[in-house]
């Protein structure tokens, strides 16, 4: 007998065959292909929608769904997506033709779900992409770092310059030198030719090596001469010596870089030295001046690295906006420059911030210089504009300024055509013809949170008073026990007895006439972790912390308590009224009775004395409008329960803050540098009392290295008593990975 209800096993709902009912003809749905995983709601949210989409289309095709009413298809979508996500679901608001097709269901996710990443960020990324080499030798494929280039230029929005750009990245990226060179010299060059042949060269490469023809690793890179082969004797990494199989016998150990001024290795082999070698950077110089200081400024870093300069036509390659543009759209400035008989001429200049080099043309620099022969080098460049062109410089001149009262060389790459001098952005920053704002102050945002405390500033008044009286318990077993009063230097008993009326008057401390003697219970009050809280703080973007005003003495203690708490003073004995600092229960009640205070609002977080209120949302203004609404109940709340917050104390409406030990973005929660940087400065254990002590600092690095248990399991073992200490290649390696997080 046929299921009534037209289920499947999988419970996926199937059309109930009727008679005239055209969907009978259609094919059964294969109840044996696996439903999708249900959408996840943490960690990489473009990752989970991107793989939940991709699941759920193939399931479609694989069961026979799609031949199925969209209705069917829609119900059996929301049924994959999970619960709470279907609840998120149901909440968008969806326009009719957004919901009434299972493929228009299936975009709403990546349009309402996936956070819109910021294009400056996004282009950031993509232009640092770099095919990766480990420091074991290992390289990255070329098929993944191409891989990830795409990946990365999706989110640049670089419309019909994507192709081109994602062309140079893959050429400037790669770490061949000798395919790069052939890649320069090449005409019209598309991105699906440089790939082809980028894999070609990798899968000849592979071949060679396995045929024992080609030494494999990074050395293959750059041919600098063909001569007779010989077996490669093994070197130590750390010396360039012979080999050791212990670390402990490298000569190196222990000792200080005279290059990085690192530990444990010698220059020698130092890849910060080979790397700067490698990369040819110009060497600032500073040269005395009859009027002052003058400063040397030259281009940034290139970011072709070359092993053989020799060899090479091309010295580097510069990155501009523009060249040869209009200069209508363009940042201008008049700049003081001085010809060859050392006579001022004020020059208008093109400030180009996305340029890594100054540029100029041949007859402007001779017509500031006052000269028909221009002296240049011969540190010729490839320069390459914004849109994909790109031409060859004639070399680089320098040329006198001074912006500012102070005097600088500048070096410009002089080209061919009519060029007014255009500089870079490490010159504009040198000479403070520009700044970098690093982070946007809200000043919108931020004048309305202020608004939201001028209306609650009473809270920011006074002693406040959490609700109820506190009862402390005495612990009968332990011996009571009179401590003898402590010596006050009578040039400071003034100051105590006026601090004392102060106290009084404040309701702090009452004078108390009799003795009493005690020991105080802990009481059972599980105190919440900045760990605990970090998973609920992942998708946040708005963020205030504030702290309560003189914490513990917001809490009043009952009569019975506030005796246990007397204390001498040369003025007569006193009590508090008012829960004191240093009391062994007191930072759990204080606790307690906060988070009795903030419980049922939304988005407010007490950890000790510190409250972080925050905003979430799909954009920044929805985050802002969230987190004003929070930071508004939150103040209304402590009005009412009589709460006092420190505004001396408070960070506001703030995208990035520290927070216990964490810092807190609207991108995500990040370690703290300090803290990074505290264990990467630490030197490998000698014995098992140092790694104790430095197996202790990592735990911190437990919620951002999720395979923290393992790659610290060779050090963990050296801590059992029955291990024998030997520190060897695997607990270095070990060390290496977690000292560098």
């Amino acid at each position: 007998m046929a299921n009534p209800t037209g289920q499947v096993g999988n419970g996926v709902p199937q059309a109930v065959a009727q008679p005239g009912n055209s969907i009978a003809a259609a094919p059964a749905i294969n109840s044996s292909i696996p439903f999708p995983e249900q959408l996840k709601l943490t960690g990489n949210i473009k990752e989970n929608v991107d793989n939940f989409r991709d699941s759920f289309e193939i399931y479609l095709i694989a069961s026979g769904l799609e031949h199925r009413d969209e209705r069917v298809k829609i119900a059996t979508f929301k049924a994959a997506l999970g619960l709470e996500a279907r609840k998120i679901f149901n909440l968008w608001p969806l326009q009719p033709n957004e919901q009434d097709t299972v493929a228009a269901c299936l975009d709403s996710l990546s349009r309402y779900m996936v956070p819109q990443k910021d294009v400056k960020l996004a282009r950031y990324e993509f232009f640092q992409c770099r095919q990766q080499c480990s420091d074991t030798g290992e390289t990255e494929t070329m098929s993944h770092f191409i891989n990830r280039g795409r990946e990365l230029v999706k989110d640049c929005n670089l419309g019909a310059l994507e192709d081109e750009m994602l062309r140079d990245k893959i050429i400037t990226g790669i770490l061949d030198v000798n395919l790069r060179k052939r890649f320069i010299g090449e005409q019209n060059l598309t991105s699906a030719a440089v790939i082809n042949q980028c894999r070609t060269e990798e899968a000849t490469k592979a071949e060679l090596e396995r045929n024992n023809l080609l030494q494999p690793g990074p050395s293959m890179q750059v041919v600098n001469r063909i001569g007779s082969s010989k077996k490669r004797e093994k070197k130590c990494a750390f010396c360039g010596r012979t080999y050791h199989q212990k670390l402990t016998d490298c000569p190196a150990r222990g000792m200080v870089c005279n290059f990085c001024k690192q530990k444990n290795h010698f220059a020698a082999v130092c890849r910060k030295k080979q790397e700067s070698l490698s990369q040819h950077r110009p060497i600032k110089k500073t040269s005395s001046h009859k009027e002052g200081q003058v400063h040397s400024v030259d281009e940034e870093p290139s970011d072709l690295e070359e092993d053989c300069k020799i060899e090479e036509s091309v010295d580097s390659i510069q990155y501009l906006y523009s060249i040869n543009h209009s200069e209508s759209s363009m940042l201008k400035g008049s700049i003081v420059f001085y010809d060859v008989n050392k006579h001022p001429v004020n020059v208008t200049c093109i400030f180009d911030s996305a340029a890594s080099c100054n540029v100029i043309g041949k007859k402007n620099a001779m017509e500031i210089l006052g000269t028909n022969n221009l002296r240049l080098d011969n540190q010729q460049a490839i320069l390459k504009a914004f849109g994909g062109s790109s031409l060859k410089s004639l070399g680089r001149t320098v040329i006198d300024c001074n912006h500012g009262g102070g005097q600088y060389k500048l070096v410009f790459h002089v080209v061919g055509f009519d060029q007014p001098p255009l500089l870079s952005k490490n010159t504009c920053l040198q000479l403070k013809l520009i700044q970098v704002c690093h982070t946007v102050c809200m000043n919108q945002p931020l004048s309305s949170a202020k608004k939201i405390l001028e209306k609650h500033k009473d809270v920011f008044r006074g002693l406040g008073r959490l609700e109820g009286d506190v009862h402390l318990e005495v612990d009968d077993t332990i011996k009571p026990v009179v401590q003898q009063p402590r010596r006050i230097a009578v040039t400071m008993r003034d100051e105590l007895r006026q601090t004392l009326v102060e106290m009084e008057q404040q309701g702090i401390i009452v004078q108390q006439k009799e003795y009493a003697a005690w020991a105080l219970k802990r009481p059972h009050y599980q105190m919440p972790t900045i760990d605990e809280l970090l998973p609920e703080l992942s998708n946040a973007k708005v963020f205030t912390t504030v702290d309560a005003k003189c914490g513990f003495w917001q809490v009043r203690l009952d009569e019975e308590s506030s005796k246990l708490t007397t204390f001498w003073t040369p003025f007569g004995r006193y009590r508090w009224v008012r829960m004191p600092f240093g009391i062994s229960p007191a930072p759990e009640i204080f606790q307690k009775k906060l988070h009795e205070a903030i419980n049922g609002l939304r988005n407010v977080k007490a950890l000790a004395d510190d409250v972080l209120i925050y905003g979430c949302g799909e954009t920044l203004e929805e985050a802002i409008h969230d987190h004003d609404a929070n930071l508004d109940a939150f103040l209304k709340r402590m009005q009412e329960r009589g709460v006092k917050l420190n505004g001396d104390k408070i960070n506001l409406c703030q995208e990035r803050v520290k927070f216990f030990g964490h810092v807190l973005t609207s991108s995500g929660v990040q370690a703290d540098p300090e803290k990074l940087d505290s264990i990467m400065k630490m030197d490998p254990p000698e014995d098992v009392p140092s790694l104790l002590r430095f197996l202790g600092m990592i735990t911190y690095l437990t919620n951002y290295l999720p395979s923290l248990a393992s790659v610290a399991e060779p050090l963990r073992r050296l801590t059992n008593k029955h291990e024998p200490w030997s520190w060897n290649q695997e607990q270095q390696q070990s060390f290496d990975q977690l000292n560098c997080p």
